[in-house]
C-alpha cells in the first residue's frame, strides 16, 4: 500500500493531549496503524490499529511540557507502507491554586501549588489594568511555590498571573485581580470652634481618589446623627455643628480602585458659643488726662469670662454707642485719616485669674504711647483741640472678623475734664487764655492772607499748590519736582501720608447695589468689601437664573489696558466654580494669589486647586495640576484647564505668594519684588491672553 499522507500531529490545547490526521493514500488498504514516542525518554507512549476510512486520532494521558514523535502506517496484507516521522509537543502545565493576598499597603503575597509535567521556564507577572503598556514579570525558579511583591501602589488595582513555556507553547493562568488598600491618614489635627471643626491631615501617599469624613454626634456616648462627605484634598471644614457638643469623626482614604483604607477615629469638641457679656451698667468714670476707669461689676460674666477689655475713643459728638465696624479703626486710620472713632486700647481681662486679689478698678490712660507711623493697633496721642469720648468694650471671644463684644455708650462729652469747683484765679487764667486764643487767631488769618498774597508772585509756589484729592491735582513741572519732593517729606513724610489716606474717600459714593442684592450677599467674602457696578467682572448667565452673572470681582486698569488685571476676593466654598468659570471666560493665563489658605487656624481662602494629579471638576471646567514648584516664599504651579461644554483646553499658571501674613506685609521689600519680577516675566509671555488675576483673602489688601 502507499503510506498515509499529509500526517500532521497537533496540540488540542489540552497539556495532556496530541491530535493527530492524515490524507487517505490512493490504492486500497486493511488499516492504519499509529505509534506515538516519548521522545524525552526514549519509550513508545502509545500504539493503535484504525479502520481504513479513519483519519483521525486523540491521543491522551499525555505529559505535559513534552515533545513526541509520530509514526503513522498504512496496512494491507503483510505488507506496511510507513510515512515520515511528524513530531509535536504537549503545552506545558500551569501551577495550580494560584493565591494573591496584600500584606499591608504595599507588599503582595503570591502563592501556587505544584506543577505536573515538564517546563522550560515559568513566569510570574504583574500587570496595571489600567495601563497595559505597564507590566511586571519575575522568573521563578524550579519547585518555588511562592513570591513577596514589594514596592506597589497602594490604592491601585493590579492583576497577576502565572505563565509557562515548554517548546513553542506557553500556558498561562487566568488573571487574578487584587485591589491594594490605600494607606490610611495620618497626623489628622482638629481645630474646633463654637459651631465649626476644622480638620487637616497627612496626605496618604498612592492613588487616592478622595477621602471620606463620617461625622457623628455624640449624646451621652451613643451617636445620634450622622454626616458622611468626600472631599479631594486634606482638609475639611465641618460648618452648622452645635456648639459644645462631641463629635467622633472617622476619616478614611477612598483609593481610585474605590477601595477604603483602615479607618482614623478621633472625638472632638466643638467649643461652647462665644456670648456677648450682658451689660450691668452704662456709667464709667473718666478722669482728668483721658483716663478712662473700668470697673470689674460693668459687665457680667454670665455667658462666660470676659476675655479682653477695650477703650474706644471718638470725636464724633452725635455717636451714642459703638458698632463693631470701629474695631477695625486703628489709632493711625484716626490720627493720619478721616476715621472719627477708633479701637485705643485692648488689654488682657485685669480681673482674673485671681478677682480676690485683683484690683476692683482698673485705670487706661488714653494716648500715653508714641506711634509712630505704626498702622497696627496703638494707644497713640490725642488730637489737639478736640473733644474726646469714650466706650469700654468687653469681650467674651475677641475675633477680628466676628467678636463676641459688648460696647458701653459713649461717655458724656467734657468726661474727660476735671470736674471740680474752678477757682477765681483758675478763672481768670481761663479769661485770658481765652483773649490771648482770639489774638493768635486774628494774627493768624492775616499771615495767611499775606501769604496767599504773595504765593501768586511766586511760580514755583504756584506749581506747588496742591488741592483737595476730590479735585484735580495740578501737574508737577520736572524743574520743580525736587522742591516738591522735599516738601512733602518734610516732617516724617506727613504731607505724603496725609495726602494718601484722603484716597480712603475717593469713590465711595460709587453704586454697588449688584452685589448688595440678597441673591448676591452670600458670595462676598465680606459686607464691605464689594465691586462697584460700573467696574465689576460679568459672568455669562446661566439659564435663568438672573444673579448668575455675578462673582466678587473687578477690572482694574494697568499700563497697557483699562483692564489689564482682575482684582478679586479669595474663593468661597461655594464660589469656586464661578471662579473656574471666571478664568475661562476672560481667558486668563496667570493666577497670583497672595494669601494663604489658613493662618492660625482660621480660614483665609478655600483651596479652589487640586492638590495630587488627578484633575477635579468644577462645574464645566475640569481642572489638571500639571507641576507644582515651591520655594520659601512662593509655589509656582501650572494648570491644564479643559471645558466639557467647550471640549477645548488652556493652560494657567499660578503664582502663589505665600510670605504675605494676613494683618501685616511681607518682611523683605527683596522677596516681594523678586515675585513681582517673576509675575511681571509670566505677563510678559502670555501677553495676547486676558487679564491677569490677582486676589488675596478680601481682594482689596495686598491685591492693591
Amino acid at each position: 500500500p502507499l503510506p498515509p499522507a499529509n500526517v500532521r500531529l497537533l496540540s488540542t490545547g489540552h497539556s495532556d493531549r496530541l491530535s493527530a490526521s492524515w490524507g487517505a493514500a490512493a490504492g486500497g488498504r486493511d488499516s492504519y496503524r499509529l505509534t506515538l514516542h516519548h521522545l524525552g525518554l526514549g519509550t513508545v507512549a502509545a500504539a493503535t490499529s484504525l479502520g481504513r476510512d479513519t483519519h483521525n486520532y486523540t491521543f491522551t494521558g499525555l505529559t505535559p511540557g513534552y515533545e513526541y514523535s509520530l509514526a503513522a502506517s498504512a496496512m494491507a496484507g503483510s505488507y506496511q507502507a510507513v510515512a515520515p516521522n511528524i513530531s509535536g509537543w504537549t503545552p506545558p502545565s500551569v501551577p495550580k491554586n494560584l493565591s494573591a493576598v496584600p500584606e499591608g499597603n504595599n507588599t503582595m503575597l503570591v502563592s501556587w501549588g505544584g506543577v505536573s509535567g515538564q517546563q522550560d521556564d515559568c513566569q510570574l507577572w504583574l500587570r496595571d489594568p489600567g495601563n497595559s503598556t505597564l507590566s511586571w514579570r519575575h522568573t521563578l525558579t524550579r519547585g518555588q511555590r511562592q513570591h513577596l511583591l514589594q514596592g506597589l501602589i497602594p490604592g491601585r488595582n493590579y492583576s497577576v498571573s502565572l505563565s509557562c513555556v515548554a517548546g513553542p507553547y506557553w500556558s498561562s493562568t487566568k488573571p487574578l485581580a487584587v485591589a491594594m488598600e490605600p494607606n490610611p491618614v495620618e497626623d489628622v489635627q482638629c481645630l474646633p470652634e463654637s459651631r465649626s471643626l476644622y480638620l487637616n491631615w497627612t496626605r496618604s501617599t498612592g492613588d487616592v481618589q478622595a477621602y471620606e469624613v463620617v461625622t457623628e454626634r455624640l449624646f451621652d456616648g451613643s451617636p445620634t446623627s450622622k454626616y458622611v462627605m468626600s472631599i479631594p484634598t486634606n482638609e475639611a471644614s465641618l460648618e452648622g455643628l452645635g456648639p459644645n457638643s462631641t463629635y467622633q469623626i472617622v476619616v478614611s482614604t477612598v483609593g481610585m480602585n474605590t477601595v477604603r483604607s483602615r479607618a482614623v477615629t478621633l472625638v472632638c469638641n466643638t467649643t461652647p458659643e462665644a456670648l456677648p457679656p450682658p451689660l450691668r451698667a452704662d456709667i464709667f468714670q473718666v478722669e482728668a488726662s483721658s483716663t478712662v476707669v473700668i470697673s470689674s461689676d460693668l459687665f457680667s460674666e454670665e455667658n462666660g469670662q470676659i476675655e479682653y477689655y477695650g477703650v474706644i475713643a471718638t470725636t464724633n459728638d452725635s455717636l451714642l454707642r459703638p458698632t463693631q465696624e470701629i474695631m477695625s479703626s486703628t489709632w493711625y486710620d484716626h490720627y493720619y485719616g478721616t476715621e472719627d472713632s477708633y479701637l485705643a486700647v485692648l488689654i488682657p481681662n485685669p480681673f482674673h485669674p485671681r478677682p480676690r486679689s485683683s484690683p476692683q478698678t482698673w485705670r487706661i490712660p488714653v494716648g500715653t504711647e508714641e506711634c509712630g507711623q505704626s498702622r497696627a493697633m496703638c494707644n497713640g496721642k490725642l488730637k489737639a483741640n478736640e473733644q474726646y469720648r469714650f466706650s469700654i468694650a468687653a469681650f467674651t471671644k475677641y475675633d477680628a472678623v466676628a467678636p463676641a463684644v459688648t460696647f458701653t455708650m459713649f461717655s458724656a462729652a467734657g468726661s474727660g475734664a476735671d470736674t471740680t469747683p474752678f477757682s477765681m484765679p483758675i478763672i481768670a487764667g481761663i479769661i485770658v487764655g481765652f483773649l490771648l486764643t482770639l489774638t493768635a487767631i486774628f494774627a493768624l488769618v492775616c499771615w495767611k492772607q499775606l501769604r496767599t498774597k504773595r504765593a501768586k508772585n511766586s511760580s514755583l509756589s504756584q506749581e506747588m499748590v496742591t488741592y483737595s484729592i476730590r479735585n484735580v491735582h495740578r501737574p508737577i513741572p520736572v524743574q520743580s519736582f525736587k522742591q516738591y519732593y522735599e516738601m512733602k517729606t518734610a516732617s516724617a513724610n506727613h504731607t505724603f501720608f496725609q495726602e494718601f489716606e484722603e484716597l480712603k474717600e475717593v469713590g465711595k459714593e460709587q453704586p454697588k447695589g449688584d452685589a448688595e442684592l440678597p441673591a448676591n450677599t452670600s458670595k462676598n467674602r465680606y459686607p464691605h468689601v464689594l465691586p462697584y457696578d460700573h467696574s465689576r467682572v460679568k459672568l455669562s448667565k446661566l439659564g435663568d437664573d438672573l444673579h448668575s452673572d455675578y462673582i466678587n470681582a473687578s477690572f482694574m486698569p494697568g499700563y497697557a489696558s483699562q483692564q489689564e488685571f482682575i482684582a478679586t476676593q479669595g474663593p468661597l466654598k461655594k464660589t469656586i466654580e464661578d471662579f473656574w468659570r471666571l478664568v475661562w471666560e476672560q481667558n486668563v493665563c496667570n493666577i497670583i494669589m497672595l494669601t494663604v489658605c489658613m493662618e492660625n487656624g482660621q480660614v483665609l481662602c478655600d483651596h479652589y486647586w487640586p492638590s495630587e494629579s488627578a484633575p477635579v471638576s468644577y462645574g464645566q471646567v475640569r481642572v489638571h495640576l500639571l507641576t507644582q514648584s515651591s520655594s520659601e516664599e512662593w509655589t509656582t504651579r501650572e494648570f491644564k484647564l479643559w471645558h466639557e461644554g467647550l471640549q477645548a483646553e488652556r493652560y494657567v499658571s499660578h503664582l502663589h505668594y505665600t510670605a504675605w501674613p494676613d494683618h501685616g506685609i511681607p518682611e523683605s521689600t527683596t522677596s516681594i519684588m523678586t515675585f513681582r519680577e517673576l509675575v511681571r516675566e509670566h505677563m510678559q509671555s502670555t501677553k495676547d491672553a486676558g487679564p491677569t488675576l490677582v486676589h488675596c483673602r478680601q481682594g482689596s489688601g495686598p491685591v492693591g
